[in-house]
């Protein structure tokens, strides 16, 4: 366990890293917000179609992957909306523990398979993106839809379509230019591939230092840590524990080689995604919850994350 905590150590200090040039008023809050789309918009997607249009997806070790993970997911959505009636808090609030429990953080997950699995846990990784993205992105965004609160006023925000919140994802167009490259042979042209390489270079770091910029670390009675604590405990605890048991449970039956089980849980175990608090917010569902689930699951993975990686690694 101490090889894997050092492993992912680095990982988790970029983002505190973030964190504290945030408090410390660096380089401002304009820039954080500009770095942040900028990352999801560009650089992210960047490293997501070279990963994956350099990578190979045999049959026997991505569709179990798929399927451990998107499997997972839906059975867990199905349990929570089950369990609605025993969770804490109005619609809104379950709509936050419904994406705290489910949602994974893309750069986390990425950065800490990079860590430990190489250059072709990194194509699994993108494959991995591909599958959970617009699930994800779809159950959130129904689950919040329907979960929010009427809109206060006529200058309330109209929410988008559906349809056009997934189809736009860049994070899905990117695996939908970079997967089939990578099955049919093809891979990414020259000129382009060296151009996308340097921005994808750059995807991780600053996209980790975003996710700390984005922590909320303020402890009191109604704001960040301090608020809401019986919701936050109930989705970082399904978020950091049970999502990665029920994947490796999936996953088991098919025997697949270690490093595909490893990006498995790696992916199911990371912490709740930052996007979760921007959902809310555009939806109208509890979006200072979803923050104190994102900064928690955030700290809390230093440690969950390597202790359930040595359930993986031999």
């Amino acid at each position: 366990m101490t090889d894997i905590f050092l492993a992912l150590l680095p990982t988790f200090a970029v983002i505190l890293v973030g964190a504290g040039l945030k408090r410390a008023g660096l380089p401002g809050d304009a820039f954080w917000a500009l770095l942040d789309r900028l990352t999801y918009m560009v650089l992210f997607p960047a490293l997501l179609v070279t990963s994956t249009a350099r990578g190979s997806f045999p049959a026997a070790s991505a569709l179990p992957m798929a399927a451990a993970l998107t499997g997972g997911i839906l059975l867990m959505a199905g349990l929570l909306v089950l369990a609605r009636r025993l969770m804490p808090g109005d619609g809104p609030a379950f709509s936050s523990i419904f994406q705290g429990s489910l949602r994974y953080n893309t750069y986390v997950a990425f950065a800490a398979t990079g860590a430990l699995a190489g250059r072709e846990g990194m194509a699994l990784a993108g494959l991995a993106v591909a599958a959970m993205v617009p699930l994800l992105n779809l159950l959130s965004v129904i689950c919040v839809a329907a979960c929010a609160l009427p809109p206060d006023g006529e200058d309330a925000a109209p929410k988008p379509p559906l349809l056009r919140l997934v189809l736009t994802n860049p994070l899905i167009i990117a695996c939908a230019i970079g997967i089939p490259l990578g099955v049919s042979g093809l891979g990414v042209p020259p000129v382009l591939g060296e151009t996308l390489d340097i921005l994808a270079a750059g995807s991780l770091p600053l996209a980790l230092l975003a996710v700390g910029a984005g922590l909320n670390l303020k402890v009191g009675r109604g704001a960040g840590l301090g608020r809401a604590a019986g919701g936050m405990m109930i989705a970082c605890t399904i978020k950091l524990f049970v999502m990665p048991l029920l994947a490796l449970l999936i996953l088991w039956p098919f025997g697949v080689d270690d490093t595909t089980r490893l990006v498995t849980v790696l992916f199911a175990a990371c912490p709740t995604a930052t996007s979760a608090y921007i959902l809310a917010r555009q939806l109208g569902g509890d979006a200072p919850l979803a923050a104190a689930i994102i900064t928690a699951s955030t700290l809390a993975a230093l440690i969950t994350m390597p202790l359930l990686l040595t359930l993986v690694l031999p």
